[in-house]
């Protein structure tokens, strides 16, 4: 409000120039007038707000998107729009996504936990703000199929029940959903690829260090021997086998590969040899076998029905 008019007002008043009731007309003039410019200051505001955004590029307003979302991450008043939740979870998946799934891979579930304390808050508050922007009850949260659907619906326009409309650009937020959509199908497949590239070249390392941790056992065993016949039934479970440590008053049968299939060791026929017999999948048949080859000592690998390999070494 402008002051100086207010007390030139009083002041004309006071001298008896204007009556109380043209002061109380002038005033609310005054007061419209004041109201008018603020709402023109505000919408010229909002513009200049939509029109910056929409010089922005992809990645600086979701990351802008993430950052205040943590920072809102108390925030259940205000109402958020899908710029800013699609953009915070893009950069959240981008995040989550690759750690979780190497995290799952190698069996450490204490960064699940870790990833869960840090965003598990921000990220509901946040849907409750783009519910109440969409001028749906947020208790709705506690279902599925409706945040699901209403979290892609555009914002009210205006002022809702739940406060003002947050400032955003809808080009902007048309392409933050397309492209979080493509992003999170692209990285979660990228990240299952690599993951399974990792667990198949962990499992070959298993293979090769235990058929050489077995291939040099037994040759520490039987160095002074002169042939292999007594490797057989219970002098199996001492040389070095990965497996189930209560198999040792068990059968040859009970020992466990690294893959965690069934495996035996035994002599050959002259017993100038042994074999180690190998259960594998039969899509590793040829994986395993070239693995066998390569290590010192092996004399032949053999097949038998799908799954079943035999290793001879001496």
């Amino acid at each position: 409000m402008n002051i100086e008019e207010l007390e030139k007002l009083n002041e004309l008043k006071e001298k008896g120039i204007l009556t109380q009731e043209e002061f109380d007309k002038k005033k609310e003039e005054l007061l419209q007038s004041d109201k008018k410019n603020k709402e023109t200051v505000s919408v010229e505001n909002k513009n200049l707000d939509e029109e910056l955004i929409s010089k922005m590029n992809f990645i600086v307003l979701c990351w802008r998107a993430f950052v205040k979302g943590l920072k809102n991450c108390v925030n259940i008043k205000d109402r958020s729009s899908r710029l800013d939740y699609f953009g915070f979870l893009f950069i959240l998946t981008m995040i989550c996504v690759p750690i979780g799934t190497v995290a799952s891979a190698l069996e450490i579930d204490i960064i699940h936990l870790f990833l869960l304390i840090i965003f598990a808050l921000p990220t509901v508050t946040l849907l409750i703000r783009r519910m109440k922007d969409t001028g749906t009850n947020p208790w709705w949260i506690l279902t599925y199929f409706v945040p699901l659907v209403k979290q892609f619906f555009k914002g009210d326009e205006g002022v809702n029940k739940y406060g003002p409309a947050p400032t955003t650009s809808e080009k902007k937020e048309n392409t933050i959903i397309i492209m979080y959509i493509i992003g999170y199908f692209v990285i979660s497949g990228l990240s299952g690829g690599v993951v399974a590239g990792f667990q198949n070249s962990m499992s070959k390392a298993f293979v090769r260090d235990e058929l050489e941790t077995i291939t040099q056992n037994v040759r520490i065993m039987y160095a002074s021997a002169s042939n292999y016949s007594t490797l057989n039934g219970k002098i199996s479970y001492q040389v070095g086998i990965i497996g189930d440590k209560n198999c040792a008053n068990s059968d040859c049968s009970d020992l466990k590969n690294a893959l965690g299939y069934p495996m035996s060791i035994f002599p050959s026929e002259d017993a100038r040899s042994w074999y180690i017999g190998y259960v594998v999948p039969e899509n590793k048949m040829d994986e395993i076998s070239d693995i066998a080859k390569n290590i010192e000592g092996c004399l032949g690998v053999s097949k038998k029905g799908s799954n079943q390999l035999f290793f001879n070494f001496k």
